[in-house]
């Protein structure tokens, strides 16, 4: 159960990265200046209301599991997701979270590209995350059908 749960939360985490990435943070610039403020308030607190029970629920399951697996073929693979995770918590407190700060009262343009350049951080962050655990659900998959 707490595969699944992990499974569901990191795929979740990467499609709704990309869409951040490809289409809501682009889509910053094109806002009306008087109209920036309340749209950026009310974009963090409604995705703060999606995000923050995925990504508690990814980081809970993935320690859940490093605890489960200790020791097994392709604990490495989790340790690596593990601290590919932490990068991505780490850049959010650090980099995103600051820029979002910056821009909740008005619109600067050099905040609004940092924030698109260093959130690739996070979205590659977490499609590789995403690969390492497709890879690792195919090898637990074919040793399962050599069982």
């Amino acid at each position: 159960m707490i595969e699944i749960l992990h499974a569901a939360s990191t795929f979740a985490m990467t499609g709704l990265i990309w869409i951040v990435q490809l289409v809501v943070y682009p889509s910053f610039g094109r806002m009306e200046e008087d109209a920036f403020p309340i749209f950026h308030l009310q974009y963090t607190q409604r995705i703060s209301l999606v995000v923050a029970p995925l990504m508690l629920t990814e980081m809970g399951t993935l320690i859940g599991m490093l605890v489960k697996y200790a020791g097994d073929p392709g604990f490495h693979l989790l340790i690596g997701s593990f601290l590919i995770l932490t990068c991505i918590w780490l850049s959010t407190a650090f980099l995103q979270v600051p820029c979002h700060r910056m821009l909740a009262d008005r619109y600067m343009p050099y905040v609004h590209r940092k924030l698109v350049l260093t959130n690739w951080i996070r979205t590659l962050g977490w499609s590789v995350r995403s690969l390492l655990l497709i890879y690792l659900m195919v090898r637990v998959q074919e040793r399962m059908v050599l069982i």
